[in-house]
């Protein structure tokens, strides 16, 4: 008896969860599928906005300043009378190397370690010996070091090609320790009034103002020219002193008075040389979409759906744009509307199932949650049945 009443007990769950199920997957399939729009709600999307828009160029430059690498001339304990990168007076006495034992093995003083090895190795006759540590001219005082202090120098410039540089030092060697044994390199002074920047350009992508041209936007390379360097920790400004062919790359050299702290630090540094700024409303280039050559955006409407609206660049970056606005006149002179601040545009259409002309793709293949639903369809179909 009591296994009866279980046994029908189970059916009548069975049948109340069938039902459940069957009405909630019925219901589901009459939103995504009977509600005009309801299927673009699941695009991604953006939402124009106001921004700025930096056109750069990246790069890898190497710094070159008037470097003198200094060595001592005799064993001592070292006392430092000057900070880093503190400029001083010619005249002014830098350290003291003092009679004393050597420290134990280990110590960067002691003539094993490798890196100042390799300084003295690539400076060569570029070292200086100095009997008394002071400063013969008005410079800054460093105690970091690579060895190419007079190989990569403002008077090798004309002569300096990418096969110089790709051997130096991204980062500088410390100097600064306890004591050191004679011939050892131990400071750097360096003038810094003027220093320079160096780095190579692929031609294919170089730019160059045409002055002459009331179209161009002068946001390209032009002899005299200021630009902005963003070295990650800290922006300089700059001048592009000169630029020159080199096979398939652009020489180019910019030239600053700026001084930056832990400027002594590094031969090499990632950078981006930025030529101009603009503002405006910003259009991201993956979401752009071309129509018979032209551009545009898919801009949702107010049922939902998505419509092509064309566009204007009016300032080009790398991979953003700065658009126009309301309107603007075609070839022929004549209004075309177009995109305004916070329309709502798909983001990455092409991904999204939207093809060149702007049509929609089955839906299957527009988003994951309609391939998440042919199960539940299937099932749908199956109970009707």
């Amino acid at each position: 008896m009591l296994s009866a009443v279980y046994i029908i007990g189970m059916k009548k769950s069975t049948k109340v969860l069938t039902a459940v199920f069957v009405t909630l997957a019925v219901a589901l399939y009459a939103v995504i599928y009977g509600v005009p729009g309801m299927q673009s709600m699941f695009k991604k999307t953006a939402v124009l906005e106001y921004g700025n828009l930096l056109v750069y160029d990246e790069a890898e430059v190497c710094i070159i300043r008037d470097e003198t690498l200094y060595l001592s001339a005799a064993d001592g304990a070292i006392e430092y009378k000057v900070d880093e990168g503190a400029k001083v007076r010619g005249g002014v006495s830098l350290l003291s190397i003092t009679g004393g034992e050597p420290p134990v093995s280990g110590d960067p003083g002691n003539g094993e370690e490798s890196p100042l090895a390799r300084i003295l190795s690539t400076a060569g006759a570029g070292a200086e010996v100095t009997p008394d540590n002071v400063a013969p001219f008005t410079a800054m005082v460093s105690y970091f070091a690579d060895g190419y202090e007079k190989i990569l120098s403002p008077g090798a410039i004309a002569t300096l090609t990418r096969a110089n540089v790709t051997g130096a030092p991204a980062e500088s060697t410390p100097l600064k320790r306890t004591y050191a044994n004679q011939g050892e390199p131990i400071y750097k002074l360096t003038d810094n009034n003027l220093w320079y920047m160096i780095y190579w350009v692929d031609r294919a992508t170089f730019r160059e103002d045409d002055p002459d041209d009331p179209n161009d936007g002068n946001d390209g390379y032009a002899g005299g020219k200021s630009v902005r360097v963003d070295l990650g920790s800290t922006e300089i400004k700059a001048v592009i002193d000169s630029y020159a062919s080199e096979g398939t790359y652009m020489k180019v050299l910019l030239r600053s008075d700026v001084y930056y702290e832990d400027m002594q630090k590094y031969r090499k540094m990632n950078a981006k040389v930025v030529f101009a700024e603009y503002k405006g409303l910003i259009v991201d280039a993956k979401d752009v979409m071309e129509r018979d050559g032209a551009p545009g955006v898919f801009v949702r409407q107010i049922n939902g759906e998505f419509k092509w609206v064309p566009i204007k660049y009016l300032k080009s970056g790398r991979d953003r744009h700065v658009v126009a606005e309301g309107t603007f006149p075609d070839a022929s002179g004549e209004s075309v509307r177009t995109v305004n601040y916070y329309d709502e545009i798909l983001r990455e259409p092409a991904s999204q199932g939207f093809d060149a002309g702007g049509f929609d793709a089955p839906p299957e293949k527009q988003n994951g949650v309609y391939e998440a639903l042919a199960a539940t369809r299937m099932v749908v179909r199956g109970r009707a049945g």
